[in-house]
């Protein structure tokens, strides 16, 4: 089955967006997204639909930069080093994106320096200043180091949209099998 996914949807309980919860059902259907993961700052969001997909997720905001954490059961604290926040997300059986890595303006962990190998890199982030440099490192390292990618389409209501293509055979988000998909990176740049 392939999904078109938002990874890194942003409601108005984060202090960076005015998205309400209940908008995005319709902005899914508007958009032709099949899902997207509610990651707010520092507030976990919890599975409340079936139809589209909304995966569970949040925003981290470690000592080093933002992780992001998907699939996980409970709150990782911050303040967290980078790689302990990894490691938590990874003993709750979560999947670990690193946000706009290398951003200049916001709270980017820099992925080169990472101990502890996150799951999928953003390689594109349409709030990135300077992105024709942010992103192009961002895709170079990923690409070197084989990491799945997440890349943003700006043309929507929800900010910092991912319009990500899942080659799975189950539905999102609860399935181990599933997460055991996002891990081995079955995932792929739409449009770039």
């Amino acid at each position: 089955m392939k999904l078109k996914l938002d990874l890194h949807v942003h409601t108005n309980r984060s202090s960076d967006a005015f998205t309400s919860p209940k908008q995005l059902t319709t902005i899914c259907r508007d958009r032709r997204l099949d899902g997207l993961a509610i990651t707010d700052h520092n507030v976990l969001a919890v599975d409340s639909s079936d139809e589209p997909v909304i995966l569970p997720g949040i925003e981290i905001s470690t000592r080093h930069g933002h992780v992001i954490g998907l699939g996980v059961s409970e709150a990782v604290p911050r303040g967290l080093s980078a790689d302990e926040t990894i490691r938590r997300i990874r003993d709750l059986n979560g999947v670990s994106i690193i946000p706009h890595p290398y951003d200049l303006l916001r709270s980017s962990v820099r992925p080169h320096l990472l101990t502890v190998r996150p799951d999928i890199i953003e390689v594109i982030n349409s709030s990135s200043f300077l992105h024709s440099v942010t992103w192009k490192r961002a895709r170079k390292f990923a690409e070197k180091e084989k990491y799945p990618m997440t890349a943003v389409e700006s043309r929507t209501k929800i900010r910092r949209k991912r319009k990500v293509s899942y080659d799975g055979r189950q539905r999102l988000p609860h399935s181990p099998d599933n997460r055991k998909s996002l891990h081995r990176g079955r995932m792929w740049i739409e449009g770039c």
